[in-house]
This record gives C-alpha cells, sequence and structure tokens, in this order.
C-alpha cells in the first residue's frame, strides 16, 4: 500500500473519533433457547421425567453460558441436571441443557428457566409446566393376616399393587412399622401402565405374642392405603386363619393341635397318647387311663398316665386287681375271673344279677361298663347311649349323629358338657348346633363350618378386617382402617 494511501485512513479514522482496531471487532453473539415454553402433559405422581431444553448459537462471536436457573412458581418439582460452570458456545454450535420433574405431590406445577449469557438480549427465559396426577391404584388384600406362627419361623403372605391408569407408576417407597415384617425387595418399584406387581412379604416372630404392623406404599409424598399386618393375633384376626383343619375351633377357642382336625375341645378321647379333647388330660376315658383313680387301668399293656393294668371295672375304685374279693356281691372284686366263688356270671363280664348285671347274657352289658351306640343300656343306670354319638348329651336339642336314640335330631358338633367357654371359662352348656346362633367365642356355635362368621370376629365385608381388629363398618369394604376412616 502506498504511503500516501496509508495517512488517508488514518485521517479518515481520526476524522470518525475512534481508533482503527474498533473497525476489526466481531458482531456480539446471539442465542436462542427452544421450546420457549414445554409442557410435558400428565406425569404420575412419584415418577422421574427428564428433559432438555436446546440452546442454538444463531449468529456472532463465541457465547459462554453463565448461570441456569429454575424457579418453581407452582409447586417445587422441577430441577436443573446439566453441566455446571461456564459453558462455551461457539458460532453455529448447540447443546441441550437438561432438567428433571419430579412431582411429589398431585396438581399443576409450573416453573420459569433463566439463562445468563454472555449474549445479546442476556438472560433468556423459558417456561416449562407439568399436571401430576395419582394414578388409578389397587392395593390388595388391606389386610394380612399370618395366622398362627411359631417362634423363628418364617410364613409368606402376598400383596399386590395393581396400576389401572395409563401412566408408568414408581412406587418410591415402601415402609413396614414393625421389623418382625418385612418385605422380600426394597423400592423403589415401576409397575407399567395397565400392570401389577405382587410382593412378598414374609412374618417372622420373635416370641409367641401377638404382632401387628402396617406396610405403605409411597408415590413420592402420596400414600397409598395401608396394608395392617397381623400373626399370631388370634382373638383380633381372621378365625379362618386360626382354624387351619377346619374342625370348627380356633386356637384361642381351645384347640390344641390347629393341624389336627381329629383334636378339639369335644372329640371323644381314643388310647393313643394324644389329648383328642384339649382338656390336659390324655386317655382318660379310655382302657389306657386309671378312670376310678384306684391305681388302675383297664389295659393289657402300658397304661398312659403310668397307672398299672389289670382293671376289670374301672368305674369303681374297689375293683381291681389288688381288691379283696368280697363273696357276697355278685362282683368279681380282684379282677380275678371268678364271681364270689359259685355266683353264677353267665357272659364273664365280672358281673353276677345279683351284683346288678341286667343283661348277664351280654359280655358288654354291665354297671359302670362303658356305653355305646347301640341303643342298649350297657352301664346298666336305665338310660341308653349316653355319652356316645346317638345321646345328647349337653341337653340342646341336638345329638352328634347321624341318627339319635333318644328322640332328639342329629347333628350337633359339639355334644360335650365338660367344655368351657374361652371367654368366661363357664361350661359351654348349649353353644354349639344346628340350631344355635352364631357367638364371638372363635367357635363354630351352629355346626355349620365357618367360625364366627356374622359377629365382631369374622369379616364379613372382605376387606381384611374384623370389626373386633377395627373395622368400624364390617358391610362395606371401602371403610377400614387401610383407608384411614375408621
Amino acid at each position: 500500500m502506498s504511503l500516501h494511501r496509508m495517512l488517508a485512513m488514518a485521517a479518515l479514522a481520526g476524522a470518525l473519533g475512534c481508533a482503527p482496531e474498533t473497525v476489526l471487532n466481531q458482531t456480539e453473539g446471539e442465542l436462542e433457547v427452544s421450546p420457549t415454553l414445554l409442557d410435558l402433559g400428565t406425569v404420575a405422581v412419584g415418577e422421574v421425567v427428564e428433559f432438555p431444553f436446546q440452546v442454538d448459537h444463531l449468529r456472532g462471536g463465541v457465547i459462554d453460558l453463565r448461570n441456569v436457573v429454575v424457579s418453581n412458581v407452582e409447586g417445587e418439582f422441577f430441577s436443573y441436571r446439566g453441566e455446571e460452570g461456564v459453558i462455551q458456545l461457539d458460532r453455529a454450535e448447540s447443546r441441550d441443557l437438561d432438567f428433571v420433574y419430579e412431582p411429589l405431590d398431585e396438581g399443576y406445577h409450573r416453573a420459569t428457566i433463566e439463562v445468563t449469557h454472555t449474549g445479546k438480549d442476556s438472560p433468556t427465559q423459558v417456561e416449562v409446566r407439568a399436571r401430576a396426577t395419582v394414578p388409578e391404584v389397587i392395593v390388595s388384600p388391606l389386610g394380612l393376616d399370618f395366622g398362627p406362627v411359631e417362634e423363628g419361623n418364617v410364613a409368606e403372605r402376598a400383596v399386590t399393587v395393581t396400576n389401572n391408569s395409563g401412566l408408568d407408576l414408581l412406587i418410591t417407597d415402601a415402609q413396614v412399622s414393625n421389623n418382625v415384617f418385612t418385605l422380600a425387595e426394597q423400592a423403589p418399584f415401576t409397575i407399567a401402565g395397565g400392570g401389577e406387581k405382587v410382593f412378598a412379604v414374609e412374618f417372622v416372630p420373635t416370641s409367641d405374642e401377638a404382632a401387628t404392623g402396617t406396610l405403605t406404599f409411597r408415590l413420592g409424598d402420596v400414600a397409598l392405603p395401608k396394608v395392617t399386618l397381623r400373626g399370631n393375633d388370634c382373638e383380633n384376626g381372621a378365625p379362618a386363619e386360626y382354624d387351619v383343619d377346619a374342625d370348627g375351633y380356633t386356637t384361642c377357642g381351645g384347640d390344641c393341635d390347629d393341624l389336627n382336625a381329629d383334636v378339639h375341645p369335644g372329640t371323644p378321647e381314643t388310647w393313643d397318647m394324644v389329648d383328642e379333647d384339649c382338656d390336659g388330660d390324655i386317655d382318660e376315658g379310655t382302657d389306657g387311663y386309671d378312670d376310678d383313680g384306684d391305681g388302675y387301668c383297664e389295659g393289657p399293656g402300658e397304661c398312659s398316665d403310668g397307672s398299672l393294668p389289670g382293671d376289670c371295672h374301672d368305674g369303681a375304685a374297689n375293683v381291681n386287681p389288688g381288691a379283696r374279693e368280697d363273696i357276697d356281691n355278685g362282683i368279681d372284686d380282684d379282677c380275678d375271673g371268678v364271681v364270689d366263688l359259685g355266683t353264677t356270671d353267665t357272659d364273664f363280664d365280672g358281673y353276677s344279677p345279683e351284683g346288678g348285671d341286667c343283661d348277664d347274657s351280654d359280655g358288654n352289658t354291665y354297671p359302670g361298663a362303658p356305653e355305646l351306640a347301640d341303643g342298649i343300656d350297657n352301664d346298666c343306670d336305665g338310660e341308653r347311649d349316653e355319652g356316645t354319638i346317638w345321646y345328647d348329651d349337653d341337653n340342646d336339642g341336638y345329638c352328634e349323629g347321624p341318627s339319635c336314640t333318644d328322640g332328639t335330631l342329629p347333628g350337633d358338633c359339639d355334644d360335650d358338657t365338660a367344655d368351657l367357654n374361652p371367654i368366661d371359662g363357664q361350661p359351654d352348656g348349649f353353644v354349639s348346633n344346628p340350631g344355635a346362633g352364631e357367638a364371638p367365642d372363635w367357635r363354630d356355635n351352629n355346626c355349620n363350618g365357618i367360625v364366627d362368621e356374622g359377629t365382631i370376629n369374622y369379616d364379613d365385608d372382605g376387606d381384611g378386617f374384623t370389626e373386633n381388629g377395627g373395622d368400624c363398618d364390617d358391610s362395606d369394604p371401602l371403610v377400614s382402617p387401610a383407608y384411614g376412616n375408621c
């Protein structure tokens, strides 16, 4: 360039009042953040939604993104999860800024996002909005009763959570209030729209005492209906869980072996070293037990109660192998098979007619003989079949059947007058027969195979709660402690 031309350019610059370098500066940078309004639509409470805003360098020089600020206008659930610090954008470069929406409560939520930068018209603002809703969720059952479980053993039950909405459901937390109950899996859990998930709950008792607790699933801050957990709690639980053998008696109704339907109050004893009638005595009334307390049982083998065998009449304490023979009473007192040295005992049952035998041709008939269901007065007391299934022993109008020889009706499921009612400890008398009303005593009073239906001990509406266990309306399954309306 000629000296003349250079001098001319310098003069022109001086005339304009600025330095020559100014002419060489780049144009100020310009960017765009899009979209200006982002609507995330409907989102399930507890769900995590990640979303970006795109930043585009439109023109000019390099732009530095200095700061990103999220201002929640409604709710506090939008946040920035992108890169921190200064972000440099070259000309025509694009970058995504990452955000997240985590609604913990239902409602309409909105936020303003402000991006501060070194470009033109800083800061740049955009908006985001969404609606959070609680999906239609069913938790079933709302009451889990584990029944009787021995200390150290493990029982398992299942709870199903059904997602009836079209939204994915995120269970953010699942809390159990008593550590003897545990959830086999740990939250969080995702259940797709229209799907369900089955959760296994375990009960490991540390004692035989009643245990209760709750299981609560949460969608963020929203709690689903609570599931009540119960174990070893016969008095407040579902009777069916405590009558496992379906014999009409629960464990709190006096059943001493709920795995054996042949063991419960009122069952006739057999010689087997088992307390069938749950009265604390073993084999009473059988050949293996010393019923008259004279030190001898009737059995030929070992006696269940430690007495000696060989008693020929266990209904009279003065008749046994160690007794002295009375030669004038017509009875084989010492059980040697001979009655009074010449007294006639045609049927060899140890009694002659002079000793009270009312049928000396039948060896099963004599004073004190066990009554049999045969229509015969076996013990010669003037009554037939008392103490057998053909006789109404508790005088409620029913025998145990299938037919009765005393004119009563068949079908009694407990004809034992010695049974004690577990509520008051008194003889139950006429507690159980087909015509009886059901009472809240954990026993099948009306002999229909169901324990305590229609009473405060039974879950009549099938919601997992009895009235005794806290249900304030046992006719409506939508009213229970689980829903918080009791």
